[in-house]
């Protein structure tokens, strides 16, 4: 299966650099913006359909890249950003951001969708979607925090110690093969 995934556009909490996790932040005009500007170049690209997350700022994005694909949208619900919990909102330098995404360090919070079950919810969903979609083109519209884990998980889960270099930036194209 050949995946293209591409992070929504910007959001203020983005620009705000405050953690979204599954608050349901819509995109702002820049993410707009982004979005129709990256719909441009996908015209010609073999897509057979949009998988995207059931928030808001990913629907926002795959419809607009729909606007030039005119393909099928899919919501899939194993692709929702991480359960950031009691650290939806913050600010990320008010917590240390880079533990909680360190797979070796496997830090548990009050109420903080931990890390190791993230990963292996997007894993997860990941082998279903190869089964799925076996032979086809898919363009996965996620979040930051869905980016690094299908990094690791193209990169045959072999985890370095800077998952946060891994984010994928806002309304960007990356492709894979799985």
């Amino acid at each position: 299966m050949k995946v293209y995934f591409v992070r929504h556009g910007q959001t203020d909490w983005n620009v705000q650099s405050r953690i979204q996790g599954q608050s349901d932040i819509p995109l702002n005009q820049r993410g707009i913006a982004q979005a129709k500007a990256l719909a441009a170049q996908l015209k010609t690209l073999a897509i057979d359909c949009i998988i995207t997350s059931p928030l808001q700022r990913t629907k926002q994005t795959a419809a607009l890249l729909n606007e030039t694909l005119q393909v099928p949208i899919l919501e899939e619900e194993g692709l929702k950003e991480r359960d950031f919990g009691e650290f939806e909102g913050v600010l990320k330098s008010e917590m240390d951001f880079d533990a909680a995404f360190d797979y070796e360090q496997d830090r548990h919070y009050e109420s903080c969708e931990n890390i190791r079950d993230f990963y292996e919810r997007i894993y997860t969903c990941l082998d279903e979607l190869k089964k799925k979609m076996a032979g086809q083109s898919v363009l996965l519209v996620a979040h930051g925090a869905v980016s690094i884990a299908i990094y690791y998980y193209a990169q045959g889960k072999q985890y370095d110690g800077s998952p946060t270099s891994h984010i994928a930036p806002n309304a960007e194209l990356v492709c894979f093969e799985l």
